[in-house]
């Protein structure tokens, strides 16, 4: 792990080229007050483990304090799980066409879904953590299909109201329906299916 420093920031590089800029103080405070950002033995889900430290996050108690932590999450827990790359874009675009889903069914999104998005990578990291522990598994066809049907349903609701939102109709209507079948095509394996139903209910919750 490579440091590029200056006054204010540190610049940290590994060999895959991955990268990640951090304000020097709180480069610092991660090394010195969260090791569980670094060490990951037994990794934890990053919301599990920010909730876990919710008393003490001097350094990560807002919004965008909390994107940096998971950033922080991500890059270390990633560079402990080497040749996961196919697995690792799969998942990054289930879960960031879900997002895009949701937020485009809001029209203009808002604050939750900016800082959610920044959050992929680390809900993409720890899912590839469970896939490494996970048997090679069919597909429930039929759960499968309730699920894009159930998003189908979603959307032609609010596709039926669009007169009421001003500015998106016509994006919506191209991108919407879009987004399922690209959903629909991601989820091959009983794994790809339990992860979108679990990202697609905490999006909902959180929203």
């Amino acid at each position: 792990m490579a440091q590029s420093k200056s006054r204010a920031d540190i610049l940290l590089t590994n060999a895959s080229g991955d990268s990640l800029l951090l304000p020097a103080s709180y480069y610092q405070a991660v090394l010195k007050h969260y090791p569980e950002l670094i060490h990951h033995a037994k990794p934890q889900a990053p919301d599990q483990l920010y909730f876990s430290r919710s008393s003490a996050l001097l350094f990560f108690d807002s919004e965008a304090g909390k994107d940096l932590y998971y950033d922080v999450y991500a890059y270390f827990l990633k560079q402990s799980q080497p040749g996961k790359a196919a697995i690792r874009k799969k998942l990054d675009s289930l879960f960031r066409h879900i997002h895009t889903l949701y937020a485009q069914l809001k029209c203009s999104g808002g604050q939750y879904y900016v800082h959610r998005e920044n959050r992929i990578p680390a809900y993409v990291e720890y899912a590839v953590h469970k896939y490494s522990r996970s048997p090679e598994q069919s597909i429930d066809n039929a759960a499968k299909q309730r699920l894009i049907a159930s998003l189908r349903q979603l959307v032609n609701d609010e596709l039926e109201i669009d007169d009421d939102v001003v500015g998106c109709e016509a994006e919506r209507k191209q991108t919407l329906p879009a987004l399922i079948v690209s959903i629909d095509s991601l989820i091959t394996e009983n794994f790809y299916l339990q992860e979108a139903l679990s990202f697609l209910e905490a999006t909902k919750k959180g929203d």
